[in-house]
């Protein structure tokens, strides 16, 4: 099991205390100030500025909020350098500009339903004649742009006085229900007299803080350190109970998916293996005696063949699966660590299955069967993934991916 799970081929102190001005503290903050981006939503910027506050103390710097007034003058704002770093809704983050710590906290998205209007549920919105009204660009924008297939959604912009607005959508009959993050959705509840909130979630945000990309890998673990820390010592908590926000909530600590998918937990050397020409040469001159020059070089391409099938099957998995595990990470709905273990589990599985049923070979064919077993399981586990990500780019918009949207 061990050598046929090889792969790859071989071709070629934190702590609770302000930082000041280190190496990687002055990569954050570069200008001894921590310019940071957020949305002037409630749930989102609100929260977000006690959060940067903190993480501007611990690097010794002063603080600059950035706030953008609506989601899109936000998105936009990525790859600018208006910002040293962003406190945000994870799926608004494109992948190929920023790196993202762990979440900090998640906002449900709620209906509000018009008085005299009622749904049982999420799920009994979405009918023909429904008129959904959000704000544009947001979070709840994008959720119901890919969900809804029977409602009207009626859009309008994010602005100081967006609560009103809400209500005002829903007193005058120009929308049934108002979707929006429950920083919206609550207060315009209360706002209108018989306007009531339909029970239950039809999306989570999740929030996590970024940090533009070419940043060292010492500048990223500090970031991820001290949102942890904010979020470990309660300034998520407090800064979420000031705004007395409802349907928000501090994120729960999970295990996250490996950065890499490892099948042979007990295999030290996986991905360790060597299809140069040489190496291939030498294996068969271990493994036989007597041959000639011209065998031992027939049966030496025959064993660099299977294990180059190998490693780009390997490759292929890795590539796919980081990309799953990014999309899979921006939908607090979905389970990316036991997405991870299944996959996992099926390829060892193929592989203990093909195994068991192979004749095992003899001489160099023992290596070849080994490599082809293991890039057929290793193709089966990457394709899957594809397909994954092929469905999830197909029906939802993922900034940063090309073609998603």
């Amino acid at each position: 099991m061990g050598r046929i799970l090889l792969s790859i081929a071989l071709m070629a102190g934190l702590s609770g205390v302000a930082f000041g001005q280190t190496a990687p503290a002055s990569e954050i903050a570069p200008s001894a100030k921590l310019r940071v981006g957020m949305i002037a939503i409630t749930a989102l910027g609100g929260v977000a500025e006690p959060v940067a506050r903190f993480i501007a103390q611990k690097l010794g710097v002063a603080f600059e909020p950035v706030m953008y007034p609506n989601p899109e003058a936000y998105l936009q704002s990525f790859g600018k350098g208006e910002w040293d770093i962003a406190i945000g809704p994870r799926v608004l983050a494109p992948a190929d500009k920023v790196d993202l710590t762990a979440d900090l906290w998640v906002v449900s998205l709620v209906y509000v339903a018009a008085p005299g209007k009622k749904f049982p549920d999420t799920g009994s919105v979405d009918k023909p004649g429904v008129k959904i009204g959000t704000i544009r660009g947001a979070p709840s924008d994008r959720v119901l742009t890919r969900e809804i297939k029977s409602a009207e959604i009626i859009r309008i912009p994010l602005s100081p006085t967006i609560v009103a607005d809400a209500a005002e959508l829903l007193r005058s009959g120009k929308a049934d229900v108002f979707g929006a993050d429950a920083g919206v959705g609550y207060p315009a509840a209360k706002a209108l007299r018989g306007a009531k909130i339909v029970p239950g979630a039809f999306a989570l945000v999740r929030v996590a803080a970024a940090l533009p990309k070419g940043r060292s890998a010492a500048a990223q673990a500090l970031l991820a350190t001290l949102a942890k820390e904010a979020w470990e010592t309660g300034v998520v908590a407090r800064a979420i109970d000031a705004k007395g926000l409802e349907g928000v909530r501090q994120a729960r600590a999970e295990d996250p998916p490996p950065e890499r998918l490892i099948i042979a937990d007990d295999d030290d050397d996986e991905g360790k293996i060597d299809a140069r020409s040489q190496a291939c040469v030498a294996d068969v001159k271990a493994e036989t005696e007597g041959w000639s020059d011209k065998d031992i070089e027939e049966a030496a391409r025959k064993i660099c063949a299977a294990r180059k099938r190998h490693v780009e099957a390997y490759e292929a998995l890795q590539s796919n699966y980081r990309t799953l595990m990014g999309l899979l990470a921006q939908d607090i709905r979905t389970e990316p660590a036991d997405a991870a273990a299944d996959l996992k589990a099926m390829v060892k599985a193929c592989i203990d299955h093909k195994t068991s049923v192979s004749t095992g070979g003899h001489n160099i064919m023992v290596d070849v069967i080994e490599d082809d077993i293991a890039a057929k399981c290793l193709a089966l586990g990457a394709n899957l993934a594809r397909d994954e990500i092929r469905e999830l780019l197909t029906n939802e918009c993922v900034p940063g991916l090309p073609g998603s949207c």
